[in-house]
């Protein structure tokens, strides 16, 4: 999701967010990513695992610049996937109940973080905590309405 501007030392740089959820419990968990490199996903994938543990199942995203990192990781990693136990899989274009998954937890993110930014121009700290911020609170949603 992005890009994004930040403040940075440098003048103002992009940055972009790369949003994981469940499909069974609809928790997420957000990065912060420097650029689209399949090196940048990879540590961002790193972290995630660190974190939150292996997932069984993976869905990956269709939209075309992830599709090449995604295939750059297959290709790279396969060993280090299939020895987690873990299968990669794209999500079919088109198909309303996976897209209804993200697509509702990248519409919060985005509402979350306008609602904070405004047309700020934040430095990178910021971001990243502000990025964890909005992750906590979509994590503590009710499942279900009272």
């Amino acid at each position: 999701m992005g890009p994004l501007s930040i403040k940075s030392d440098n003048g103002v740089v992009k940055r972009w967010i790369t949003l994981f959820t469940c499909f069974t419990t609809r928790a997420v968990h957000l990065e912060v990513v420097e650029n689209l490199t399949a090196e940048s996903f990879l540590y961002v994938l790193r972290r995630f695992f660190a974190r939150r543990g292996y997932p069984n199942l993976v869905f990956s995203d269709n939209a075309g610049q992830f599709q090449l990192v995604f295939r750059i990781l297959m290709e790279e990693n396969a060993n280090f996937i299939a020895a987690k136990g873990i299968v990669w899989k794209n999500i079919i274009p088109k198909v309303p109940w996976a897209e209804d998954v993200y697509e509702r937890m990248i519409g919060l993110t985005k509402e979350a973080l306008k609602r904070a930014i405004g047309r700020k121009l934040l430095k990178e700290k910021e971001l990243i905590t502000l990025i964890v911020e909005i992750e906590a609170i979509l994590n503590s949603r009710q499942w279900t309405r009272i």
